[in-house]
């Protein structure tokens, strides 16, 4: 909506309040015609106003939001320095979130396939 349509929105709006505090037929027919010429606004204004008039606004918008932010930010709000104390720092509060768990949940991964196999034969079946 451009200007014009908003400060119309706004009239109307107080016309509206006025009319509800007051009840008189006098602010009804105000409140009225405000809302017709707003209703004849907004269609003007999406009929006309096209995203060629505000093309550089809106690409520019759409670019800013699409930009993709590369690097890793301070990892504790303070500039660590060098790669050796990132890694440590990393290192402490991953240590602080996980648990560590015992070996028995552990599943045994002693039969690997190498790369250049190929599984063959699968099925699949379901069991009640």
């Amino acid at each position: 909506m451009d200007h014009y349509c908003v400060r119309l929105v706004k009239k109307k709006y107080h016309a509206w309040k006025r009319f509800t505090f007051s009840r008189r037929y006098r602010a009804s027919e105000e409140y009225c015609k405000l809302r017709n010429k707003v209703s004849k606004a907004v269609h003007y204004a999406k009929k006309h106003v096209t995203v060629k008039a505000n093309a550089k606004k809106i690409w520019g918008y759409v670019k800013e939001q699409t930009k993709s932010k590369s690097g890793i930010g301070n990892l504790t709000g303070v500039i660590v320095g060098t790669i050796t104390e990132d890694k440590e720092v990393l290192k402490n509060f991953f240590t602080s979130v996980f648990t560590v768990e015992g070996d028995s949940r552990t599943p045994d991964f002693k039969n690997k396939l190498h790369s250049n196999e190929i599984i063959e034969d699968v099925s699949i079946s379901a069991s009640v």
